[in-house]
């Protein structure tokens, strides 16, 4: 992708129109994933083959239904917060668009509700797999390994929080300003691949998915929200993609060939006009 972003200098009521147009977010997780490594059998391991380089003998103490069904969900809580927060110059921390939080915690707490009540049913369910674990392991079985149900609900956890953006203060400044960059080089990258692959799709056989302008339509409404530095392109291109993803359902263009190659060649004369091809 060809750079284009422009970034302008920042004086400070820049800086504190950036400040108040976003929240800070983090996320912290924890899960147990169902297996472990078994220590005494790879103690037992080194010891049979003469070398301390077998650092792990792993094993599946389950694959229970609501356990998986929690640990996907835990994966969906951190695409989902990805995909409705952009980037920022310190890991962990992500931004959010100030009129977006509702949205946002709406939709991680949801997901995080549906996890809760798996690790419940399957703390529910854990005498059944203490005794199928015994079953499939024999001798390897070791109980301890299971944690017990205050173990669980402390290893399955969903946190996060909002920080107002700080501003006022030299060091908070210089990272607000980064942080606007990072944004405009994050948000020019997703306009660009989302309308690539809705090209690609387009351009094929007609299986179109409703993923597919379902995320050019995020991006774009993204870009309204979080073009903190106002850049021109990236305004513009959100404002010439947005209508494609809009004003066709998904029936309509794998329906038509006509019209998907329309939107194809729409969406790739955008790209080109404006230098993002």
């Amino acid at each position: 992708m060809k750079q284009t972003v422009n970034i302008p200098s920042l004086n400070n009521q820049t800086i504190r129109k950036i400040a108040e147009r976003i929240q800070v977010c983090t996320l912290n997780q924890g899960k147990w994933a169902g297996s472990t490594n078994h220590k005494r059998e790879m103690r037992e391991e080194q010891r049979r083959h003469g070398t301390m380089r077998i650092k792990k003998v792993e094993v599946i103490l389950t694959e229970n239904v609501h356990l998986k069904a929690a640990l996907n969900l835990h994966g969906k809580i951190y695409n989902t917060h990805r995909k409705l927060s952009l980037a920022s110059p310190i890991d962990g921390m992500r931004i959010v668009a100030a009129g977006k939080v509702f949205e946002h915690s709406a939709a991680l707490s949801e997901l995080i509700n549906q996890s809760s009540n798996e690790v419940e049913k399957f703390i529910e369910q854990r005498p059944e797999v203490v005794i199928e674990a015994r079953k499939a392991l024999n001798d390897l079985f070791d109980e301890t390994l299971i944690p017990k149900p205050h173990e669980l609900r402390e290893k399955f956890y969903n946190k996060f929080r909002y920080f107002a953006a700080p501003c006022g203060h030299s060091d908070w400044d210089a990272w607000l300003g980064e942080t606007a960059q990072a944004i405009q080089v994050e948000l020019q990258d997703r306009i660009v691949q989302t309308a690539r692959h809705l090209i690609e799709v387009c351009s094929g056989d007609g299986k179109l998915y409703g993923s597919v302008l379902e995320k050019l339509n995020d991006v774009c409404e993204m870009a309204g929200d979080l073009n903190l530095l106002d850049d021109p392109i990236i305004a513009k291109a959100a404002e010439e993609l947005k209508p494609i993803a809009t004003d066709f359902s998904v029936e309509v263009l794998r329906d038509n060939e006509i019209l998907r190659h329309e939107a194809a060649r729409k969406a790739s004369d955008i790209l080109s006009v404006l230098d993002l091809g």
